[in-house]
Parts: C-alpha cells; sequence; structure tokens
C-alpha cells in the first residue's frame, strides 16, 4: 500500500509540473540564411549554486536535446570557423514566495468584536529557469532565445528528471525558427 502511495504521489507530481516557456526573437532577422550551427555551451561561468554549477548530467541533457531538435528541423552541426549560428545556454535558481489561499487563516474576534482578521498563507518554493540562446554567428548577438521556467521539485525521480528537461528543451526549439 506504501509503495502505491509513492508511485501516485510520483505521478501525480510529474503530472501537475507545469513549464511556461517564452519565446522572443529580433524583428526582421532573416532566419532564412541560418543552415549550420555550433554547440557553444554555458554562457555563464558559475552561478553559486553546485545543482547547475557542477551538474555535468544537466548540461549534457541541454547539448544532446538541442543538438538532436536542431537537427530533426534541417540545421547541420559545423565548426565554429564556418557555423552561421551558436547555440548555448544558462540556467538559475530563483526563491520565489507566492499567495497559497489553502494556507490562509481566519482569527475570529470574541462575540460582540466588531474585528475579524485573515492572515493570506504563503507557499515558498524554487523555481528553475533555463535560457536557450541562438546568436548570430557573423554578429555574436543573440537573434531568438527561449526561456523556459518550472517549478523545481528535490524529490522528482533522475528519469523524471530527464524527461522533463528533454521535453521543454525539445517544445522550446520547435519554435525555431519563428514563422
Amino acid at each position: 500500500m506504501r509503495k502505491l502511495l509513492l508511485i501516485v504521489v510520483v505521478f501525480f507530481q510529474a503530472a501537475c509540473m507545469t513549464v511556461e516557456t517564452r519565446i522572443d526573437f529580433v524583428d526582421g532577422t532573416n532566419f532564412k540564411h541560418f543552415h549550420t550551427f555550433y554547440w557553444a555551451g554555458k554562457t555563464a561561468a558559475t552561478t553559486g549554486d553546485p545543482r547547475i554549477d557542477e551538474n555535468t548530467m544537466l548540461a549534457d541533457r541541454i547539448q544532446a536535446t538541442s543538438v538532436a531538435a536542431l537537427i530533426a528541423r534541417g540545421f547541420t552541426p559545423a565548426p565554429v570557423e564556418t557555423a552561421d549560428m551558436k547555440v548555448s545556454w544558462n540556467a538559475g535558481i530563483l526563491q520565489k514566495v507566492d499567495p497559497d489561499p489553502s494556507k490562509s487563516v481566519t482569527i475570529m474576534s470574541p462575540p460582540g468584536s466588531l474585528a475579524t482578521v485573515k492572515q493570506e498563507g504563503i507557499r515558498a518554493y524554487e523555481q528553475a529557469v533555463l535560457t536557450l540562446e541562438i546568436l548570430d554567428s557573423k554578429t555574436d548577438k543573440a537573434v531568438w532565445q527561449a526561456v523556459i521556467k518550472g517549478e523545481l521539485y528535490e524529490s522528482t525521480p533522475p528519469e523524471t528528471r530527464a524527461r522533463r528537461i528533454h521535453d521543454a528543451v525539445a517544445a522550446a526549439l520547435s519554435k525555431f525558427p519563428p514563422h
């Protein structure tokens, strides 16, 4: 019974994970000129968070999914000297606090008193933010960007984390180039 409950909780957690993706690009960019790319990797040296800075599996998952998604969209990997665009990423973890009505408390005053106090509940959590950028190799300026945000659950099993990263990166890159 305990094992079944754990499976239900993990499944529910995975199903409820919402990912928000925002795409932006430079108006007027002629994306038809881009045919080749090279993987530039992570742009920031360190974040101060070992879950990102020391996590080679995270970097490998982002790279593998990005490269595969771009190849599937018809782009070809190329050496840095000849590539039309470079692909980079960065990540961070934000500490978030949101109102949580389920944790609100109403304090009733004694009978005959006019005062009733409602204390709003809050929910503290961490939000992972992954930014993918595509830069024009000639100008070294960003021409397309995807910002992917999702709530971070430390208890998420590794295979679920890997799937979430894959799905989010692939979904974002399915919108490149913009039409």
